[in-house]
C-alpha cells in the first residue's frame, strides 16, 4: 500500500492508461493515414505512370543508347560551308533489351534498337543541309522519317551449343570491317563524313551526279531479316557465325580476340566473313550476284598505349552485262596512341590511310550546273559511264574520354581525292574531279 492505493488500484491505473494511450495513437495513425499516405499513394502512382516498366517479372528489360553531335566544316574545291550534324560513326540511337533463364545453361532474350538519322554526316550533302531521310520507321514504304529501325530479333542460348537469333539482325558480315579497330578514334574505314556529297567536275562550277558511295565502298552489310547462328567460345578466343535471309543473302564468319602476356598487355583482333548474295539487278548498271569477302585486323600494346587497325576487302559479280572489270577492292590503315595522359579519361591520337579501287567502274552519270545537279535535271542530256575508278584517302584525329561523365570529345580531319576515267559517245578520257576535306568536332555522350 502507498500513498492509500492498493496493488489493485495500481494496476487498474495502468490498464486504463494503457487503454488511453492506444486509443490515441490509432487515432494519430488513421490522421496520418487519411491526410499524409493518400498524399504519397497519388504521387507514387503518378510515378508509376512515367516509368517504362516490364511487361512480366521473368524477362528484364535495359534500356541503353547515346547522342552523338557534331559541327562539320566541308569544302568540295568549288563550295564550302558548315554543318551540325548527327555523326554517322556512331549513329545516335536507343535500344531495349532483355533475357530470361530458361533453364540452367539456357537464356531467351530480344533487342529492339532505333537509330536518329536527325542530319546525319552521311546524308547531308552540297544541297541538302538536313540529310536525306535515310529510314523509315513502322513500314511505311518509303515515306521520309528519321527513325530507323535498326534491329529487332529474339535468341535463344546454350552456354554449350551457342546462340540462335531471329528477326532483323546484323549478318556476319556486318561491321567486320572494324571488328579488329582497338583504337578509340572516330574514324575507320567506312565513309561516315561525305558519303552523299557530289563529285565535282575539277576545275569548272558544274557536278556530277555521282556521290562518293558510288566510287568508295567498305563493305559493311546491312541489318538483314534472317536467322543467325553463334558457335560458343571456340578454345576461348574464337567465334563462328553464319546467316541467311533475305532473297538469298547468306553469310559466314570468324571473330578472334584475345590478350596476350603475362599481363595480358597485347591485344589482338582479327576476323574475316564472306557473303554471297544472290539477289539480281544490283548497282548502276544492274549486275547480278556480288559476293564480298572482307576482313580486319587490330594489335594494340597496353604499356606504350601504340595501337595499329587495317581493313580490306573485295566484291566480285557473278554476272557482269558490261565490258567493265567485274572487281573491286580496297584497304585502309590506321595507327595511333591511346594514353591516359590526364585524369580525366583516356586520349587517342590517330593518323589514317585507305585507297578504294574500281568501285564505280560500269556506273552512268550526267554532268551539269548545281541547280540541275541538286533537282535532278540533266538538261544537256549527256551520258557518261566511269570506266574505271581510284579514290584515295587520309586523316588524322584526336578523341579525349571524359570517363565520368561517359562521354567522348573529338575532332577528326579526312580528305578524299578521286581518280576516274570515263566514257562518252565512244570516247575514253580522264574527268578532273576536285579533292573534297572536312573537319568535324563533336562529342558522344551515353546512356
Amino acid at each position: 500500500m502507498f500513498g492509500g492505493v492498493g496493488k489493485a488500484g495500481w494496476a487498474t491505473i495502468l490498464v486504463a492508461g494503457g487503454l488511453m494511450l492506444g486509443t490515441s495513437v490509432s487515432a494519430q495513425a488513421a490522421d496520418l493515414g487519411g491526410d499524409c499516405c493518400a498524399d504519397l499513394e497519388e504521387r507514387i502512382a503518378e510515378l508509376e505512370a512515367t516509368t517504362a516498366r516490364k511487361g512480366n517479372r521473368k524477362v528484364s528489360l535495359t534500356i541503353s543508347g547515346y547522342v552523338d553531335k557534331a559541327v562539320m566544316y566541308w569544302d568540295d574545291g568549288g563550295e564550302s560551308n558548315a554543318y551540325v550534324v548527327d555523326n554517322d560513326f556512331a549513329q545516335t540511337r536507343f535500344w531495349f533489351t532483355g533475357k530470361a533463364t530458361i533453364a540452367t545453361g539456357w537464356t531467351a532474350g530480344y533487342r529492339i534498337e532505333i537509330g536518329l538519322d536527325n542530319a546525319s554526316s552521311d546524308s547531308v550533302s552540297q544541297f541538302q543541309h538536313n540529310g536525306a531521310a535515310l529510314g523509315v520507321f513502322a513500314g511505311t514504304g518509303g515515306a521520309p522519317s528519321f527513325f530507323e529501325l535498326r534491329q529487332s530479333h529474339w535468341f535463344i542460348e546454350s552456354e554449350d551449343y551457342g546462340k540462335v537469333s531471329v528477326g532483323l539482325l546484323s549478318g556476319a558480315q556486318d561491321d567486320m570491317y572494324k571488328w579488329g579497330n582497338v583504337g578509340k578514334a572516330y574514324s575507320d574505314a567506312e565513309l561516315h563524313y561525305n558519303g552523299r556529297f557530289f563529285l565535282k567536275q575539277g576545275g569548272v562550277n558544274n557536278y556530277t551526279n555521282l556521290i562518293w558511295d558510288n566510287v568508295a565502298n567498305n563493305l559493311d552489310n546491312q541489318r538483314v531479316n534472317a536467322v543467325r547462328y553463334d558457335t560458343p567460345k571456340i578454345f576461348k578466343v574464337l567465334v563462328a557465325t553464319a546467316s541467311w535471309g533475305e532473297d538469298d543473302i547468306w553469310d559466314v564468319g570468324v571473330r578472334f580476340d584475345h590478350k596476350f602476356g603475362s599481363t595480358e598487355n597485347i591485344h589482338v583482333k582479327a576476323g574475316i566473313s564472306y557473303t554471297d548474295d544472290n539477289q539480281a539487278g544490283l548497282g548502276n548498271p544492274p549486275r547480278d550476284e556480288p559476293n564480298d569477302l572482307v576482313g580486319s585486323f587490330g594489335i594494340s600494346e597496353a604499356e606504350t598505349g601504340l595501337y595499329f587497325y587495317g581493313a580490306a576487302g573485295r566484291r566480285e559479280f557473278d554476272d557482269q552485262p558490261v565490258a567493265f572489270t567485274d572487281e573491286a577492292t580496297y584497304y585502309y590503315g590506321q595507327v595511333g596512341i591511346n594514353r591516359k595522359l590526364i585524369d580525366l579519361g583516356s586520349t587517342n591520337f590517330h593518323v589514317d590511310y585507305g585507297r578504294y579501287d574500281d568501285w564505280g567502274a560500269g556506273t552512268g552519270f550526267d554532268i551539269g550546273q548545281a541547280a540541275n545537279i541538286a533537282a535532278g535535271v540533266n538538261p544537256a542530256g549527256s551520258t557518261h559511264t566511269i570506266v574505271s575508278s581510284e579514290v584515295t584517302r587520309w586523316g588524322f584525329g584526336a578523341t579525349q574520354n571524359l570517363k565520368a561523365a561517359e562521354m567522348d570529345i573529338y575532332a577528326v580531319f579526312n580528305h578524299y581525292e578521286a581518280d576516274i576515267t570515263a566514257t562518252s559517245g565512244g570516247v575514253v578520257a580522264p574527268l578532273a574531279i576536285d579533292d573534297w576535306w572536312a573537319a568535324t568536332a563533336g562529342g558522344r555522350i551515353n546512356f
